[in-house]
């Protein structure tokens, strides 16, 4: 998920895509462990 999300977002804006990918790590996976658990 990381270096997919770099990929995508990368060519478009790398600087807009650093800062999805760390959206996704910081946000989305807390989001989605306390969801399982």
């Amino acid at each position: 998920m990381f270096t997919l999300s770099i990929f995508v977002f990368g060519p478009l804006s790398q600087q807009k895509g650093m800062v999805v990918t760390v959206d996704l790590c910081s946000c989305a996976l807390p989001k989605i462990f306390d969801y399982l658990t």
